[in-house]
Parts: C-alpha cells; sequence; structure tokens
C-alpha cells in the first residue's frame, strides 16, 4: 500500500489507528459505567476519556496532513514531485504523535481540575477551532488550482477534490458544533444548552466511524474492486468475445 509516490496512505493508516484508540476508549468507558461506584474506579475513569481525547487530537492532526498533501498534489506539483517520500511523511506521522501525547498530558489535568470554569471550556473550543480555516484555505486552494493542473488526470483530481470534501465535511458537521454549543455554554445560563453539548460530544465521536471512508476514496483498486463486483458481466463477455474469435482466426 506504502509506495514512494503516494505518501498519504500513510496519513490514512495512521488516522484509522487514531480512530482505533477512540472506539477502544469508548468501550472500556461503557464497561466502566456498568461497575459499582468508588473512588478508585472515578480515577480510572479517567484513563478512557484521556484515551478518547489522545487519539482524536491525533485523528485532527492526521486530517490536517491529508489535506495539506492533497493540497500541495495540485497546487504545488513540482515541488511536491521532489519533496515527497515515506521517510517525511513517516517523521511528520510520529511528530502528529508527539503532539497528541503533549496536547493530552498538559491538557487532561486541567480539563478534569477545572473542568468547569470558563477560561478552560474557551481554550479548549478555540484550540479545536483551529484547524479549521486551515482545512477552508486548503480545501478552496485546491479548488481554484485544480482547474489549471495538467500534471493531474482528472480521474485523480475528482478523487482529490472528494476527499478535501470529505475531511472539510466531517469536521464542519461533527466538530464545529461542538466548539460553537462550547462558546456559548461559558456565556450563557440556558438549562437547555448542556442537552444540546452532549448531543454535539455524541456527534464527534460518529467522526471515528466516518474516516474509513478515506480510505476507500485514496484507494483506486479497492474502487475499482468494488466496482467489478457490482458489474461482471462486462469483464465475462470481453471474455466470451475472444474466445468465440479465437477459434475462427485459427480456421483461417
Amino acid at each position: 500500500m506504502i509506495r514512494a509516490d503516494m505518501v498519504v496512505p500513510i496519513y490514512i493508516i495512521n488516522l484509522l489507528i487514531s480512530d482505533l484508540l477512540q472506539i477502544i476508549a469508548r468501550i472500556l468507558r461503557l464497561i466502566l459505567l456498568t461497575l459499582t461506584d468508588s473512588e478508585g474506579l472515578r480515577i480510572a475513569k479517567a484513563f478512557p476519556f484521556s484515551l478518547f481525547i489522545f487519539g482524536l487530537s491525533a485523528s485532527i492532526g492526521f486530517m490536517l496532513c491529508i489535506a495539506l498533501e492533497r493540497y500541495l498534489v495540485v497546487a504545488h506539483p513540482l515541488w511536491y514531485r521532489y519533496h515527497r517520500n515515506v521517510r517525511h511523511a513517516t517523521l511528520i506521522s510520529v511528530g502528529v504523535w508527539v503532539l497528541a501525547v503533549i496536547f493530552t498530558t498538559v491538557a487532561m489535568p486541567l480539563y478534569i481540575i477545572l473542568h468547569f470554569h470558563k477560561e478552560i471550556m474557551i481554550t479548549f473550543s478555540v484550540l479545536w477551532l483551529l484547524p479549521f480555516p486551515l482545512l477552508l484555505f486548503f480545501f478552496f486552494g485546491t479548488w481554484r488550482a485544480i482547474a489549471g493542473a495538467t500534471s493531474v488526470r482528472d480521474a485523480e483530481k475528482r478523487r482529490i477534490v472528494r476527499m478535501l470534501a470529505l475531511v472539510l465535511g466531517t469536521y464542519t458537521v461533527l466538530f464545529l458544533p461542538y466548539c460553537i454549543v462550547n462558546f456559548i455554554r461559558c456565556y450563557t445560563i440556558n438549562t437547555n444548552i448542556n442537552i444540546i453539548l452532549k448531543i454535539a460530544m455524541q456527534m464527534v465521536n460518529f467522526s471515528a466511524l466516518v474516516d474509513p471512508v478515506l480510505y476507500i476514496l485514496l484507494r483506486t483498486d479497492v474502487r475499482n474492486t468494488l466496482s467489478n463486483c457490482w458489474t461482471p458481466t462486462a469483464e465475462t463477455e470481453e471474455t466470451e468475445n475472444t474466445a468465440t474469435v479465437s477459434p475462427t482466426v485459427t480456421s483461417v
């Protein structure tokens, strides 16, 4: 899957790993909720939440990496051609994981201790909003540059646009509402806002189920395989026609 001429699969693989960590964290949290409450259990419940935040932070980082890589393919193809390699992608991936560890290590104690403080909630919302303008820039920058990109095939152009649209759409629909509701919660005393916040948080959980679609959009061979499963008759007819023509040519 990983080739020197296509480094974005490295980001996809790491994105799927971060999604897996989020799913594991949710399962652990559900298991702990069924146990009898105690002081030790309350401390143990912090681990699944920390694991979830760690996976979520890494997931956002790899979404940015995918969007940046696709933007460079179209907007700066010459630079990308001479700088793409597996080593750089691997180092960037390691850097994303390290930043996720640092963010979780610093942010989680503050979040647990100062959970209801307005300042910490605003800080979290701002940090989660930072990737959004970058995703907008990558998407619309690619959209403008893709028409004049002669070095990229039309099929690849369509796949790049679909991938960036999915990344931007995922962040806009699943992440952005939580940030906005969090801001509103800091400046309102409406009790219904907590219900809306819980709904927005549940939407964030769905991101781990949407990200695998990026893999399907990326892998041309996977999509072709799925297409062939639905339309096997064309290949069969071609084989039959070839078999029919061959005896005729031989007899002549």
